[in-house]
């Protein structure tokens, strides 16, 4: 391997690392946002939440063939 390509490979790595960064925090503001609303109106259930998590996390492992 050559210096080129293990540059290469390290700014492939500090992309995704940014990449993941951002969408974690994406999906973190996205169920604050969903929880800050049903507690204002007094809806709030941790068991929704909980569901509601495991149903992206589901949504996220890729199809099998």
């Amino acid at each position: 391997m050559g210096i080129g390509e293990l540059i290469a490979t390290r700014i492939g790595e500090v992309i995704a690392t940014i990449v993941i960064g951002m969408a974690g925090s994406l999906i973190a503001a996205y169920i604050y946002e969903g929880y800050t609303k049903k507690r204002d109106k007094g809806e709030f259930k941790a068991e929704s939440v909980a569901l509601q998590i495991f149903d992206f996390a589901i949504s996220m492992v890729p199809e099998e063939n």
